[in-house]
């Protein structure tokens, strides 16, 4: 029997019986034990060959967005119908913005560009309209702690990335930032009417991934992302 059997079944049959722990016993003794025992094989030549094929073989380049593309029979199950009308959401280089280098390795679409230039707009446009004075009595950790408590509660799950928000703390008084800031709040504001559906998430698991990644929610994340990709952030917004 020592041929074929592992001499660890013996010890685990040993402490069963004689009711002991199996790994004290096992940790004491193993050492001691034969270590040739023989693996039976039980698998046929022509599928060790496959298999050793398919090790060898080289996997080619694959985007991440198409390696995370999630598509089961049950993503999409149960979308609500105020939902119906929207196309069904699929991961895309728009939510990797946060690790855009400058290369071509994310390419973003047609619309997420329009959506940057869109912000860069408005972040103009508070930048201007911001005087020193609200500047210096403004108390920039505490106002992005409520802005990313009230995303977090209203969108579920949405936080800040650490680099991110530790930057923006330490610049509390450079108006970049504070515009930046408000603009946050704006977008919280104008998505919440999509985003909202996510409240009526009871199973994070089950849910469809419509509901999950709903437009409104999304757009707070993606914001989020550009914050936190400071070569982004720049081409896009100047700071």
């Amino acid at each position: 029997m020592t041929l074929r059997i592992p001499a660890r079944v013996f010890v685990y049959l040993f402490a069963e019986i004689q009711g002991f722990d199996f790994w004290t016993e096992w940790h004491e003794v193993h050492g001691e034990f034969y270590v040739d025992e023989i693996t039976k094989n039980y698998v046929g030549e022509s599928v060790v060959k496959k298999r050793e094929e398919i090790r060898n073989t080289q996997i080619g380049k694959l985007k991440t967005k198409d390696f995370l593309k999630n598509n089961g029979c049950f993503t999409f199950y149960n979308t609500p119908a105020e939902l119906k009308d929207k196309p069904d959401y699929y991961l895309s280089d728009d939510d990797l913005m946060y690790w855009w280098d400058g290369t071509d390795t994310v390419q973003l679409s047609i619309r997420m560009v329009e959506t940057l230039t869109r912000w860069s707009v408005e972040l103009k446009k508070f930048e201007t309209e911001i005087n020193r004075d609200e500047i210096e009595d403004y108390d920039m950790l505490k106002s992005l702690l409520e802005l990313l408590d009230r995303a977090n509660h209203e969108y579920r799950d949405i936080y800040a990335f650490q680099n991110m928000f530790y930057e923006f703390a330490q610049n509390n008084k450079d108006i970049h930032y504070f515009a930046a800031i408000k603009l946050f709040e704006k977008i919280l504001d104008e998505n919440w009417e999509t985003g909202k559906i996510i409240q009526s998430v009871e199973s994070w698991s089950t849910a469809s991934k419509n509901v999950i990644c709903n437009e409104g929610r999304i757009t707070v994340k993606r914001f989020l992302s550009v914050l936190a990709n400071k070569k982004l952030r720049e081409k896009c917004f100047g700071f």
